[in-house]
């Protein structure tokens, strides 16, 4: 399995490189050499590259909660990552995991949960919010490739031992921009606002980062607390 894709991760400053894992835990435990193709994963990561302790808060959660937000699909799963404090939401991470139509279904799964798992080990989030599957899919195989892509997602929070909310993408919509049938470009404005970011560029990420935020006011609104 080749992968041209590389990671790119952004801290004030323009970092592009292709990394290979070469070590790795095996499930028992041990160390093994895991020969993996270049990371399928691109980040951008939101902190102050001069500040050592929005450094650690970046990879140490000092929030009320930090949130996992996934917008699985087989091309393209969108991540954010969120922390909670009071009733401000901070972003700390948002970006993808690619995959090629030309690769076998079952690597282009394995991309997608090694990714995954490696952002839930980075960032150790409390929870994970996922995107519901719901019923206005064109058609019966669309459905079911975004249910592949959704649980092997959800597998990597499993086996990390956080637990996953799921929220169907029109309830998003209404509770970041007041519209169930909010378009894209409306919701990424909607949430760039909300975690005061410039803009956010990859529907992707804006759907994952929405799910987080719609998680993070759920939980905070009495209905839920009172449940």
């Amino acid at each position: 399995l080749a992968q041209d894709t590389a990671r790119l991760s952004l801290c004030g400053q323009d970092h592009s490189a292709t990394k290979r894992r070469e070590r790795v835990d095996t499930p028992r435990g041990q160390r093994g050499i895991l020969l993996s193709p270049p990371r399928t994963r691109q980040a951008l990561r939101f902190c102050d590259p001069l500040d050592p302790q929005a450094l650690l808060d970046s990879i140490r959660p000092t929030s009320n909660m930090r949130i996992i937000g996934v917008d699985p699909g087989l091309v393209t799963t969108g991540y954010g990552v969120i922390d909670v404090k009071g009733r401000s939401h901070v972003a700390i991470e948002g970006g993808f995991s690619r995959t090629k139509a030309s690769d076998a279904l079952e690597f282009r799964l394995k991309s997608i949960y090694r990714d995954m798992r490696e952002v839930i080990e980075e960032h150790k989030p409390n929870v994970m919010a996922v995107e519901d599957l719901h019923v206005r899919y064109r058609n019966l195989k669309t459905a079911i490739i975004m249910g592949h892509a959704r649980g092997v997602a959800v597998l990597a929070a499993g086996e990390a031992g956080i637990p996953v909310f799921h929220y169907e993408p029109t309830r998003a919509k209404n509770l970041v921009t007041g519209s169930g049938r909010a378009d894209k470009e409306q919701v990424q404005r909607a949430v760039a606002m909300h975690l005061r970011l410039p803009g956010i560029d990859n529907e992707h990420v804006a759907d994952a980062f929405s799910i987080a935020i719609c998680h993070a006011m759920m939980s905070d609104s009495p209905v839920a607390n009172a449940s």
